[in-house]
């Protein structure tokens, strides 16, 4: 038997959902971080989607130039919009990188950039999936 209150038709209304996958908890995490304004955390996931090829080619031109400040600029905006997400994984990855790339260690850099690379298909792949998941959620209203 439900309590009496329980039956409110304010509370019968709320619809409380617990997250089951990854996607749904990167979202959740995301909308939680943004104030769970949807179109913000879009916004901010399609911006990030069209300019990750281009920080990611940067970064690849500057190490095989082997230019050091360059390098080191282009990682280090690349850790910026990648904090928008608060992934550790790929923050760990670029963090690692930018330090080498400061240091002026080219040989590092280079098999550093191989795990950001990877953690950047991680993270775009998530973020495409949240965006597909609120498109989801939106049209289930």
């Amino acid at each position: 038997m439900l309590l009496p209150h329980a039956q409110s038709p304010a509370l019968r209304a709320w619809r409380f959902s617990v997250p089951n996958s990854e996607t749904e908890l990167l979202r959740v995490e995301l909308l939680r971080r943004y104030g769970g304004d949807e179109q913000l955390l879009s916004d901010i996931i399609q911006l990030f989607l069209e300019d990750l090829p281009g920080m990611v080619d940067s970064i690849r031109n500057t190490l095989d130039a082997g230019e050091q400040e360059p390098l080191a600029r282009s990682v280090h905006s690349l850790k910026g919009a990648v904090s928008n997400f608060d992934r550790a994984a790929a923050r760990e990855a670029i963090v690692s990188m930018e330090q080498a790339a400061k240091a002026g260690d080219f040989d590092t850099s280079r098999q550093l950039f191989v795990a950001v690379e990877l953690a950047m298909h991680v993270l775009a792949d998530a973020l495409r999936a949240a965006l597909a998941a609120e498109v989801h959620a939106n049209t289930d209203r």
